[in-house]
């Protein structure tokens, strides 16, 4: 769900240049009005209101009779630049504004922060549809449409020129779609159309035609190559049957089955993409005012081009479809008729040759079919699709239709390095319901939302009328998930008439344009349950499961704009329901929301959910990636001041104007004349001067509310600060009082001498254990401590040591790891060696021993009787020394 970053723009608002491209000027509240009301056709209108359109970040706003063109980023760094720099001047051209406290003055019949589109259309204009290729526009009234060839980029960007620029128009349907033919309910383009030029058109008596418009062949404007009458095809039983409109509105034969065939608007099931379902864009969907849905499939021009899934995904699904009914014996005739010519209708696709191949960019090859000939170019009617049962009695009243196309079945497309690659840029088509999502809107705001369990596929009339034959099985109706309402009732104007919007993001997502405001609406909570729900192959129950999962969907619904509901009627008339929003997606703008209200600009800036780096694509960024805290959203639009405020009055030419020119000295006069003529004088300028004083009052008052509504505000974030400030002084102590105060301070100070007593009884402690650990060693312990531990490694060695000293030494010398062979073989030869030198100096000390006893033993006779003598002494004293040396030597090595 996106988040609201920011609301209308300071780029778009008064009094930047921006804010120009919306308004009509100051002129008089009471001319408007007047204009307005001088055709009683244009306030009869109820219908679609479509006046913004754009191509990549350039938009097309409806002003009255007027084009304006600008290009948003441009006017946001022109903002930017005499924001930084008040002394530089932009080089537009204009009626002068305001930036701050720098004023820029220029000609008051001109504005450069917009470009004037010229074009011949002399009623007020309801909608704009961009071609595909968007280099032709659609431009509709109520009952007329023209195409215009739109200039480069770059020519209507040109800095140095921004003078009014007048478009080539071509009129469609100069003798059809005209004043006195039923209005125009909707105009779409071809999805499948040969270079993107080819127009389909709906009235609102249900009548469908299609132009292939050619800006070489200027007759492909007069007539359209395809016309249909929904109502006679309806009763149609064969080809035959004539199912052209009528040339003339008069001596038209009514019939029980025309009833309810009020054409609201028209949507194809598809954009054209190559995920799609192979029917979905040669499906025309065309809602009824009354609640009904229909469906034309296929409806193609005489030359189109099918993307690359298009026809591989058609012959695989058709054969397949074939085989599995040559299997079931209990088949209807109907059903074998339309798979047979299904078949014979792909097989003459596979037949042809592509007529040419148009390079749209280098990597991207688009080729161009015939329509089959073997079947008639119109198809079946299908329908009519009933979103609520007839034992509801609810009776809907549409206002819009939405199509979100199913998914590609992957095991019928070819899995091609080209799919496959773009399978990896795009995970989300993924997450793709197989079957369409239907989204209908009705005058009162209500949203349904259906789905589509069988789907569409190609049917034809028979070729010769078949009494015998079979009807067409009824239709079964439509799968509806949730009801949501945008609006209360009692909110609808009477020339209430909601539409979509697609979003720029995701297409199971989109927003709804009403009176009251912009709606944002996400499938997403319940897609990815229903699409697990719709891809099981076990079919039993699901009915059931289905119905499971229908109680517990829940769309998501935010309110991303609203409109102020204080602008004075006067004011409003044909701009009472505002245009349909517009969603950009560009670097310099971001995720931009655009739409306007009585000719002021209501925008807002949308922040997308962020998904952090995949770990199988880069695994090191994935343990630093944080996500980053939400942005707090603002909590209401800031004001923007009513055009009642900046609006001339007509008073001082009121005379001038609307005095005849008899009567106008008298008007001039001194004094005035007690006469008719001078009473109808005041009494109309009464009129003009209740409008304009309403207009002011209605504006002033709901500044008044808002600025009271403000204060309130104020007020009461004052009185939680003030509570706060309170809370925080009885804490810390500087209320001044002495009281709370006080006591903080003599708890802070037995808490200070708690921690006194704390620290003095830790030190007694610490004491008291250095006592009970004992003394210190000096420096020779610590030294023989060493010379013992090295000698009972070099004896016991290293490892065993280690193992000794260890909590679970049995269990790790059983467990450890195994000791080289040739180690433990040098230490065993090392100690054997050892034990052998003490063993071979045990055996001379012995037998040294034992000659010196034998020779103490044995004294002479001269050392016997010489007194004093020891048997000591007779060991000589050189000897004795060399031999303690050698012992205190074995012992050292030892």
């Amino acid at each position: 769900m996106p988040k609201i970053i920011s609301y209308t723009p300071p780029w778009l608002s008064r009094p930047s240049p921006g804010f120009q491209l919306f308004n009509t000027g100051a002129q008089s509240l009471n001319a408007n009005s007047n204009v307005r009301g001088s055709s009683s056709h244009q306030e009869e209108y109820l219908g679609p209101n479509r006046t913004i359109a754009h191509r990549g970040s350039e938009v097309f706003v409806v002003v009255g009779k007027q084009i304006r063109w600008a290009d948003l980023p441009s006017l946001k760094d022109e903002w930017q630049a005499v924001e930084e720099t008040p002394s530089k001047k932009p080089a537009a051209k204009g009626a002068g504004f305001m930036l701050g406290n720098h004023s820029v003055e220029a000609p008051e019949n001109e504005d450069g922060s917009y470009r004037i589109l010229k074009a011949s259309i002399g009623e007020p204009i309801r909608q704009l549809c961009i071609s595909p290729n968007e280099r032709l526009m659609a431009i509709v009234t109520s009952h007329t449409v023209h195409i215009a060839i739109l200039p480069q980029s770059e020519l209507l960007n040109a800095s140095h020129n921004r003078e009014p620029l007048k478009l080539k128009t071509y009129i469609i349907g100069p003798t059809t779609h005209v004043l006195k033919q039923p209005s125009v309910a909707s105009v779409l383009w071809h999805p499948l159309g040969e270079n993107g030029n080819c127009l389909v058109t709906i009235t609102a008596d249900a009548v469908v035609r299609l132009w292939e418009f050619s800006t070489e062949n200027r007759w492909s404007a007069d007539s359209p190559a395809l016309a249909v009458d929904l109502k006679k095809l309806l009763v149609a039983s064969s080809e035959q049957d004539d199912v052209a409109p009528n040339r003339s509105t008069k001596n038209k034969v009514f019939t029980s089955d025309a009833v309810g065939m009020d054409a609201a608007s028209a949507c194809f099931g598809g954009a054209g993409y190559e995920d799609e379902a192979p029917w979905s864009a040669m499906t025309l969907y065309v809602a009824m005012k009354e609640g009904d849905i229909y469906a034309l499939c296929p409806f193609l021009p005489s030359r189109w081009q099918p993307t690359a899934t298009i026809l591989p995904s058609l012959a695989t699904t058709i054969v397949e479809k074939q085989t599995m009914n040559e299997d079931e014996e209990e088949m209807t005739l109907f059903h074998k008729r339309q798979c047979e010519d299904q078949l014979r209708w792909v097989n003459e696709l596979d037949g042809q040759e592509p007529i040419g191949s148009n390079a749209v960019e280098e990597s991207d090859i688009v080729q161009t079919y015939r329509r089959p000939s073997g079947l008639k170019a119109i198809p079946r009617l299908q329908g009519p699709f009933q979103v609520l049962t007839e034992d509801s009695g609810e009776i809907l009243e549409l206002s819009d239709i939405h199509i979100v196309a199913g998914q590609l079945d992957s095991e019928s497309a070819d899995d091609d390095d080209d799919s496959e690659a773009d399978s990896d840029e795009e995970p989300e088509k993924d997450e793709g319901l197989p079957c369409s999502l239907i989204c209908l809107s009705t005058v009162q705001g209500c949203v349904y939302i259906c789905i589509d369990l069988e789907g569409v596929e190609a049917q034809w009339l028979p070729r010769k009328p078949q009494p015998t034959s079979p009807p067409p099985p009824i239709e079964s109706p439509l799968v509806l998930l949730e009801a949501l309402e945008t609006m209360k009732p009692k909110d609808a104007k009477p020339s209430e008439w909601p539409t979509f919007s697609q979003d720029a993001e995701s297409p199971y997502s989109l927003f709804i344009t009403h009176s009251q405001g912009v709606y944002y609406l996400s499938f997403s909570p319940w897609l990815a349950n229903l699409r697990k729900e719709l891809l099981n192959d076990d079919t039993s129950g699901t009915k059931f499961r289905i119905d499971i999962l229908r109680n517990n969907i829940s769309t998501l619904r935010e309110r991303i704009l609203s409109f102020s509901t204080s602008i004075p009627s006067s004011l409003l008339k044909d701009q009472a329901i505002p245009p349909a929003c517009a969603t950009i997606q560009d670097s310099d703008l971001g995720y931009f929301l655009l739409t306007s209200h009585a000719d002021q600009p209501y925008a807002a800036t949308l922040d997308k959910p962020y998904l952090p780096p995949s770990p199988d694509l880069n695994p090191d960024l994935s343990d630093e990636y944080q996500v980053l805290p939400e942005l707090n959203p603002p909590s209401y639009p800031a004001y923007q001041p009513p055009n009642a405020f900046y609006a001339t009055s007509s008073l001082p030419r009121f005379i001038d104007t609307n005095v005849e020119p008899r009567h106008r000295r008298i008007m001039k006069e001194e004094q005035l004349r007690m006469s008719n003529a001078t009473l109808d004088v005041m009494t109309e300028a009464h009129r003009v001067l209740s409008r304009e004083t309403d207009a002011l009052q209605t504006a002033a008052a709901d500044l008044f509310r808002r600025c009271e509504t403000l204060c309130e505000v104020l007020r009461n974030q004052v009185m939680n600060a003030g509570e706060v400030a309170e809370r925080v002084d009885d804490i810390v102590g500087e209320d001044g009082n002495g009281g709370p105060g006080q006591r903080v301070e003599d708890r802070m100070q037995r808490m200070g001498e708690r921690q006194e007593e704390l620290v003095e009884r830790f030190e007694r402690l610490r004491k008291r254990m250095k006592m009970v650990e004992g003394k210190e060693l000096s420096v020779r312990e610590k030294e023989w401590k060493e010379e013992v531990g090295g000698v009972k490694k070099r004896i016991l060695g290293s490892e065993d040591v280690d193992n000794e000293d260890a909590d679970d030494a049995d269990e790790d010398e059983r467990d450890g790891p195994e000791r080289d062979p040739r180690a433990t073989d040098d230490s065993a030869a090392e100690h054997l060696k050892r034990f052998q030198d003490v063993q071979r100096l045990a055996k001379d000390l012995l037998e040294q021993t034992k000659e010196l006893t034998s020779s103490d033993s044995r004294p002479t006779s001269r050392e016997s009787n010489q007194p004093g003598t020891n048997s000591s002494d007779a060991v000589p004293s050189s000897l004795r020394r060399k031999k303690v040396l050698e012992v205190k030597k074995m012992l050292a090595k030892e």
